[in-house]
């Protein structure tokens, strides 16, 4: 595999509920040429792994007992440590009400399940390279 520059030597957190769904978007991430990857089950696992450790990227479930997504989007970016970390939100819900307080709070980009392992390699790196461009 080539190394792709805009996923080379990045730190992702998935945060997600559901096992299956980690497992998806782990293979993903190392079919991009992302190695290291950490994992979650809700918002407030995954705050206190990017307290205690550097994460470049983060893609998160929006639909999470304890903390959800949107939850964990707004504490990141009211933090100035934590709130230029690239996220990525993925949700079987593609409300508007949601999408609208998502961006508002800087989501860099959504994925609507179920979807293709494809889309979410390309939306990564779509994500990755946009942030890198305005660096």
């Amino acid at each position: 595999m080539v190394e792709n520059p805009y996923t080379f030597g990045r730190k992702a957190l998935i945060v997600d509920d559901t096992q299956t769904m980690r497992s998806v978007v782990r293979g993903c991430l190392k079919a991009i040429g992302i190695k290291e990857i950490v994992e979650a089950v809700n918002g407030e696992e995954a705050y206190s792994i990017v307290q205690s450790q550097q994460v470049n990227l983060i893609i998160c479930d929006w639909a999470m007992p304890t903390m959800n997504g949107t939850e964990l989007l707004k504490k990141l970016r009211e933090n100035e440590s934590y709130k230029d970390i690239p996220f990525l939100m993925l949700t079987g819900n593609a409300d508007a009400e949601l999408v609208s307080e998502s961006m508002t709070l800087g989501v860099d980009a959504f994925v609507i399940k179920p979807f293709k392992p494809q889309t979410l390699c390309d939306k990564v790196i779509a994500m990755l390279k946009k942030r890198t461009s305005q660096d």
